[in-house]
């Protein structure tokens, strides 16, 4: 074996991170926070902050035990993707027959 060492990075796969949070969790927070943003009052806008932190704690500590992309996969199971009207359903198995 040579006697070069090699650099190998440990962090290639990371998702996406701002601050300490990653860009999941920064999506749950902007979507809970913007509502307080726009109603201009700033209790509201208090309260708002206060439960978009908690929510995405919650949400933290739900998807450490789960696979990468746990909230895409969730609303897609929740909600279910778009109808396309030249794209068959994914049930069907035999297109042209």
């Amino acid at each position: 074996m040579s006697e070069k060492s090699y650099y190998v990075p440990k962090h290639l796969d990371d998702p996406p991170k701002a601050l300490w949070w990653d860009a999941d969790e920064i999506i749950v927070f902007a979507t809970i926070l913007f509502p307080g943003i726009l109603l201009k009052s700033f209790l509201l806008f208090l309260a708002f902050l206060g439960i978009a932190i908690f929510l995405t704690y919650q949400y933290t500590k739900v998807k450490s035990g789960k696979i990468r992309g746990f909230l895409i996969h969730l609303i897609y199971w929740s909600l279910g993707s778009l109808k396309f009207k030249r794209i068959p359903e994914s049930h069907i198995r035999e297109i042209s027959g």
